[in-house]
This record gives structure tokens, C-alpha cells and sequence, in this order.
């Protein structure tokens, strides 16, 4: 036997049926259909004035909408969400305030539901929320404290040239440094562009990466590379985040989201012409595009350039008087005290420091005001042979 499908309308007569045959309180009936009194009551009450039209499907909508969105406005949060379909609520809204300063604006949540309906977005789920607490990444307290630098994946013009685009921010205002579209991504082409933001923006006291090449190498003492050397000696300290954590470097990897959703997809001609797209699209995010974390104001409103000179930080360091200098030679080599201390092949020609312990038994290796690590003084080889001495990081 198949069940018998009930419609509301059916359900509405027999109802009504029931209450007018009686026998049954109006209580009894609302529990047995699975109503609330005051649902069973207003449909009694329309029965008795409108009759079998009582039963009848009503729309929910208000019979007024004074809160009601005029047509000019709903045009103009479509043109916008046009010119940037990446862009929610948030962002519309911050743009209409500024065109529409007299006018009640509605909240994002209001323009959400318009771009929903109109079938420009999609509902996310919420994502949960995990807390992570890893101290070694350090927290910008204003502009230039911390600057932040990655490889967004690779793509391919339209005339198939190798185009490798590189990244460089400030944590603290999430104002867009550096956007380029490099062909190697090699330490060469990756330094001559922080030469090049160093001289217009100044220094940052910290760079984070990740531990990608030519940010970073395993072989390294502190996973050193030519590139954050010459960080260092120009007072700048690398701040790498842990291996499979880009978390930690979220507002960076959202950054190359947006990248992913508003330039990847359409490539331009070739890889002058996507540098020139680069730009544009630099000095929007910088200029136009409000940020949520930013008070819904733009990155240029809060980043001022720094106030450490690159050409200042090019003098060469001064060691304390107490302190031995060494130059690392080709092979990644000092020599101290008869013996050899192996530094890396990736601080060759730099100078380094050696201050010996109090006890006199251990010797640290600076690099500028970087600890490198530590070794014995007076170590020698039990044959009387060569000893290369590696050094015991920090």
C-alpha cells in the first residue's frame, strides 16, 4: 500500500471539518495536527469571515517595504559588483559611502542578500575556528615592522612566457609593496626588486617568508641563503614561519586568492603587458579596495614609508672592539686559531664576528647582530690533521 500524500490545503478542511463536527476541544485538535493554538485559531477566525478562501496558500511577504532599497541604488551595488566580482558586502558598502554620502546605506549583510538573489554569490559555510600560537612570528606593532614576501604559483601568457609572480607587503597596513611578474624567481632577479622597494620605501626590521628557495635552504646554518644574508647585514632580521604552517602567513596567502581570482584566470599577452596589469591592479588594492582589517579604509591610509635608509644601512657594520672579525671565504670557511669553522658557502665575502664566552671555553659567530651559533675554542684534531669545525646553531 502507498502512503497517501497530504497537502496543507487538505490538511486545512479536515481541520475545520473536525472543529465544526466537534467532540474535540480547539486544544486537542492543535496538538493532534501539530499546530499552535494560535495558528488553529487564526485559521477558525478567517474561516468564519472569508469561507473556503481561508484555506487558501497566502504569500508571506509584507503588504509594505518601507525599508525598501530604491532601484537607483540596487543598480549602482550591481555595477560595482560588476567591475569586481570578487568583491562582497563589506567592500560595496565602503565604495557607496563614498559615492552616496547622504544616503542611509544599507549593511552588507542587506547588500549580500541583493548580489545572492541576483545570482552573483554563493552562501559559504562557515568555516571553524581554530586558534594557533606560535611565538616566533612576530606581531607588527606599526608600519615597516614586518614585511611579508611569497611566490604566487606560476602561469603562462598568452604567448606562452614563463610568468612567476612575486609578492612583497607590509604586514601592518597590508599595503602592496612589490607586484612583478619575474621569469626565474632566481636570488638575482628576487634581490634586484628588493633593492629596488628598499631605495623607494625604505627598511623593514623583519621579513617573513617561508622556507622556500631563495628565501631559505635546509643545507644552511639557520637556513641561510645568499638573499637573507644580505638581509642581515643591511639590519634586516629574517622571520621564517614553520614548515607546512602558511596559516601564519594568512593575510598573505588570502592576498594571492584574490590574485588567483581576478588575474590568473584571464592572462594577458605577454609578460610586459601582465607587469602593466600588475601595476594597475597594485594601485587599486592599495588606493581603492577597502580592507575589513583596516577599519574598511585602504592599505595608503594607514602605510608611511620607513624611516631607516637603505643608503644609510649600506655602511659597512662595526663589531664591538672586543669583538674578532673574520671574512668567509669562497668555500663557506673562517679560519680561528689554527683551525677551520665551516659558516656556509651562502655568507661568503661577509664578515663575521667572533665573541669568545666569558669561561673562555666556547666562541659565538655573529653576522652582524645575528647569532649564528657557537663551537669550542680550543678544539684540535686527536691525529694532529685538518679539522673543519661546524659550528652548533642557535
Amino acid at each position: 500500500m502507498v502512503w497517501r500524500k497530504v497537502e496543507p490545503m487538505e490538511e486545512r478542511i479536515y481541520f475545520i471539518k473536525r472543529y465544526l463536527e466537534g467532540g474535540s476541544s480547539i486544544t486537542e485538535l492543535c496538538n493532534e495536527f501539530g499546530i499552535s493554538r494560535t495558528t488553529g485559531q487564526n485559521l477558525l477566525r478567517r474561516f468564519r469571515e472569508e469561507g473556503l478562501k481561508a484555506v487558501e496558500e497566502r504569500s508571506r511577504r509584507p503588504l509594505t517595504q518601507p525599508r525598501q532599497l530604491p532601484n537607483d541604488v540596487v543598480c549602482e551595488i550591481l555595477a560595482i559588483r560588476n567591475a569586481h566580482p570578487t568583491w562582497g558586502g563589506k567592500k560595496i558598502r565602503e565604495i557607496l559611502s563614498r559615492k552616496m554620502a547622504s544616503f542611509e546605506l544599507p549593511c552588507s549583510r542587506t547588500i549580500d542578500r541583493i548580489l545572492f538573489r541576483a545570482g552573483l554569490s554563493e552562501r559559504r559555510k562557515k568555516r571553524s575556528k581554530k586558534t594557533y600560537r606560535i611565538e616566533t612570528v612576530i606581531k607588527p606593532k606599526e608600519p615597516n615592522d614586518v614585511w611579508t614576501v611569497d611566490f604566487k604559483g606560476w602561469w603562462r601568457t598568452k604567448d606562452g612566457s614563463y610568468c612567476l609572480p612575486l609578492t612583497l607587503r607590509d604586514e601592518y597596513s597590508r599595503f602592496l609593496l612589490d607586484f612583478c611578474a619575474l621569469r626565474r624567481g632566481d636570488t638575482e632577479e628576487v634581490k634586484s626588486r628588493f633593492k629596488r622597494c628598499f631605495a623607494q620605501y625604505g627598511m623593514p626590521r623583519y621579513i617573513r617568508s617561508d622556507n622556500g628557495t631563495p628565501f631559505a635552504s635546509v643545507r644552511s646554518i639557520c637556513g641561510l641563503t645568499v638573499l637573507s644574508a644580505w638581509w642581515i647585514r643591511l639590519g634586516v632580521l629574517p622571520n621564517r614561519i614553520p614548515p607546512g604552517a602558511p596559516y601564519l602567513n594568512g593575510a598573505h596567502e588570502r592576498l594571492h586568492r584574490d590574485i588567483k581570482a581576478e588575474l590568473q584566470r584571464t592572462p594577458a599577452r605577454d609578460l610586459k603587458t601582465q607587469q602593466a596589469v600588475f601595476e594597475q591592479w597594485r594601485k587599486e588594492f592599495n588606493e581603492v579596495r577597502p580592507h575589513q582589517a583596516l577599519k574598511m579604509q585602504t592599505p595608503s591610509d594607514w602605510y608611511q614609508r620607513s624611516s631607516r635608509s637603505y643608503k644609510a644601512a649600506q655602511v659597512p657594520f662595526e663589531y664591538q672592539p672586543n669583538v674578532h672579525t673574520r671574512l668567509v671565504c669562497s668555500r663557506g670557511r673562517i679560519s680561528w686559531r689554527g683551525k677551520q669553522i665551516h659558516i656556509s658557502s651562502a655568507l661568503r665575502g661577509h664578515a663575521i664576528g667572533l665573541e669568545v664566552s666569558s669561561d673562555g671555553d666556547t666562541v659565538e659567530c655573529w653576522l652582524r647582530d645575528f647569532l649564528l651559533g657557537s663551537t669550542d675554542v680550543d678544539f684540535r684534531h686527536p691525529l694532529g690533521g685538518e679539522w673543519v669545525e661546524h659550528l652548533i646553531p642557535v
